[in-house]
């Protein structure tokens, strides 16, 4: 009878406060537990039950004190149907998506990372000579199976209006069955899909920028194989010591040089019937200064080399026709063959004639070849 009346009253008190019934008994359930766990359950029903019949007799106080329990669960499904709803659609894009990695040709792995087909008394392998036999034969390795290349494309992921037509085995679902693989490969290769499938697939036009990127890279080639063309011939004739340019751009040696080329070479010949730049004085002169550049750098390389560093420096002045004072600078060393050589490697344009400032162009020339001065082992 007490344990009935103390019921009675917290019905009775949680109909008047619900909210602070809740929050004790909260604390009290909790309590109980740490102390004695069957008597903390049993408060626990209790207050459960306390709390529905709270609900029904007061409804906002009730809806005010909703369990967050519920929300959780009501957002954690949400969020799992999302889920589901998304893998769900990763999936059907990798069906059809897989095979848009190998649009230029088809994904031909090696045999081993292809499934094997287990029998009772047997197992078979796809064989790799079917890759030449059947150049159509695609892997997919989302189907693991192989489809026909030309059949996915065609009838799978651009939906032709025949893809009602087409064989599921191999534009959709994928083929394993090696026993019969040689029979089912004919087949389709002769069936009238797989013919349209191909038909389809060769009158494909490329797409424009595909056409602009070869044109372009077309281009390019074309003007690098005249540029060579040209500053071959620049080195031809400086090598030989021959003028570059005559009184007129149609008299000097480098057009001509370039005229009888083009002679076997069309397009050198329709190059330069419209462009002239590359033939220009201002172009001849960096062509020259590139290619002297090239032959200093190949001098210090050469001194660097030797077994025994050690060099000369030969070093004469005078003016050129404005006046300027110009210092030449040569190089003297023994090479590998123990043969004296002498190279130049420029003239360079001082302030003064003295002492002072030659060496300072001298070890500015030094530094800028990478030759350490500590070799040097006589100058003039």
């Amino acid at each position: 009878m007490a344990a009935k009346k103390r019921k009675l009253d917290i019905r009775s008190y949680f109909k008047t406060n619900t909210t602070e019934v809740t929050e004790t008994v909260l604390l009290g359930s909790c309590s109980g537990r740490e102390a004695s766990g069957e008597a903390g359950s049993q408060v626990t029903e209790t207050v459960l039950l306390g709390s529905s019949s709270g609900r029904e007799a007061s409804g906002e106080a009730g809806s005010q004190d909703a369990d967050p329990s519920v929300d959780s669960n009501r957002q954690s499904n949400c969020e799992s149907d999302d889920i589901e709803e998304q893998s769900d659609n990763n999936e059907e894009q990798c069906r059809t998506g897989d095979i848009m990695d190998f649009d230029i040709k088809p994904n031909q792995p090696h045999p081993k990372n292809i499934a094997v087909q287990k029998l009772s008394n047997r197992v078979l392998h796809f064989q790799e000579n079917w890759y030449k036999q059947y150049p159509w034969l695609h892997y997919s390795p989302t189907v693991k199976g192989i489809l026909c290349f030309y059949c996915v494309k065609t009838y799978t992921i651009k939906k032709n209006t025949l893809s009602k037509k087409a064989d599921p085995a191999f534009s959709s679902k994928g083929f394993s069955n090696w026993k019969n693989a040689l029979v089912s490969f004919e087949r389709h290769q002769n069936s009238k899909s797989h013919h349209h499938a191909v038909t389809v697939s060769a009158q494909e036009a490329n797409p424009v920028d595909s056409q602009l990127s070869s044109a372009w890279a077309k281009q390019q080639d074309n003007a690098r194989h005249c540029l060579q063309n040209i500053v071959s011939s620049v080195q031809y004739l400086a090598r030989q010591g021959l003028a570059l340019r005559g009184h007129e751009t149609q008299d000097g040696n480098l057009f001509q040089l370039l005229k009888f080329k083009a002679k076997d070479d069309a397009s050198l010949s329709s190059w330069l019937s419209r462009c002239h730049d590359y033939t220009s004085p201002p172009v001849q002169n960096e062509i020259l200064q590139l290619l002297g550049n090239c032959i200093v750098r190949s001098i210090a390389v050469s001194i660097q080399s030797l077994p025994v560093l050690q060099y000369s420096l030969i070093i004469d002045g005078t003016q050129d026709v404005s006046g300027v004072e110009q210092e030449s600078i040569c190089f003297r060393y023994v090479d590998h063959d123990l043969i004296p050589q002498e190279v130049f490697v420029g003239l360079y344009e001082v302030p003064g004639t003295t002492g002072v400032e030659i060496a300072r162009v001298a070890a500015d020339v030094l530094l800028r070849l990478n030759i350490p001065m500590s070799c040097l082992s006589g100058q003039t």
